[in-house]
């Protein structure tokens, strides 16, 4: 249905916006926003949160240093995933990504990292 939508995320995944949503970059900016709030007012504790493939590419993104320009660059985690990462001074520090251990055989692919 919207095939100017589809062929943005195909081809440029940081700028696309799906019709009547968030750009990538806007989502990347919100979820470091809503990540680097809950751990200051959770500090040391672990906290425990459930996202879609795109929050995940921007924390990826973001913990490994790379602007909401390169989340395209991030590869798609698998689905039901584990990806763990540590807080420290204001920074986030990938720790672990795409755990798929727990899931056994019934692990999906991933889909193709569009947007590089």
């Amino acid at each position: 249905r919207y095939p100017v939508d589809f062929g943005t995320w195909k081809n440029d995944y940081a700028n696309c916006r799906c019709t009547g949503g968030e750009s990538t970059k806007e989502v990347y900016r919100r979820a470091i926003e809503a990540v680097s709030r809950l751990a200051e007012a959770h500090d040391g504790e672990t906290l425990l949160l459930s996202t879609h493939a795109t929050i995940v590419r921007a924390l990826c993104a973001y913990s490994q240093g790379l602007d909401d320009s390169r989340v395209g660059e991030i590869p798609f985690t698998h689905n039901a995933s584990i990806n763990l990462f540590t807080y420290e001074n204001g920074r986030l520090l990938p720790e672990r990504l795409d755990i798929v251990e727990h899931l056994g055989d019934p692990v999906t692919g991933v889909h193709h990292s569009f947007g590089k």
